[in-house]
């Protein structure tokens, strides 16, 4: 117990504000990947289905 109460107190870790910040840098590097990568993965589904339709 005295040890969680001490990780608790100790202030050598990041602070809530910066795990907020590198969260919200986090989300929009995968907001702007998936925005450049969806039309490349859309078509590479499109292609793969029209192959396997085979009427």
């Amino acid at each position: 117990m005295k040890k969680i109460l001490s990780l608790w107190q100790s202030e050598s870790g990041l602070s809530a504000v910066e795990y907020i910040v590198a969260g919200s840098l986090l989300i929009a590097v995968l907001v702007a990947g998936f925005a450049v990568l969806g039309p490349v993965i859309d078509n590479r589904f499109l292609f793969l289905r029209n192959a396997l339709n085979w009427e």
